[in-house]
């Protein structure tokens, strides 16, 4: 099971429309679509019905989106708890002041 299918699956269950949820995700209808496809086939259960102008869940796909929420959640807060003041800055700063803020401010503060 892919963490993105299931980010498709939620968003496809709240826009009802393919198009508009793989463009929210960055994806075209078609790559959604499979997507979806791939995730049923996973599940061995069909969570949508598909007709032309509109996607409604399925009963299986009615009972499925709760814990597909759930693990988006979970994901999400793993994520924000491995990174949460590990951050350590790193580029490149730069500033434009005049060359007397430098000397008299920057300078004593990096050496």
């Amino acid at each position: 099971m892919n963490i993105e299918h299931l980010k498709l699956f939620v968003r496809l269950a709240t826009t009802h429309n393919f198009s508009q949820a793989g463009q929210e995700l960055g994806i075209s209808p078609a790559v959604a679509s499979t997507h979806i496809n791939k995730l049923e086939a996973g599940l061995g259960v069909r969570l949508v019905h598909r007709t032309t102008r509109h996607v409604s869940l399925t009963e299986d796909g009615k009972a499925f989106l709760p814990h597909a929420e759930e693990v988006l959640a979970s994901v999400e807060a793993a994520r924000s708890a491995v990174g949460a003041g590990s951050a350590v800055p790193k580029g490149t700063l730069r500033i434009t002041a005049p060359a007397s803020f430098g000397r008299m401010h920057l300078m004593p503060a990096l050496v």
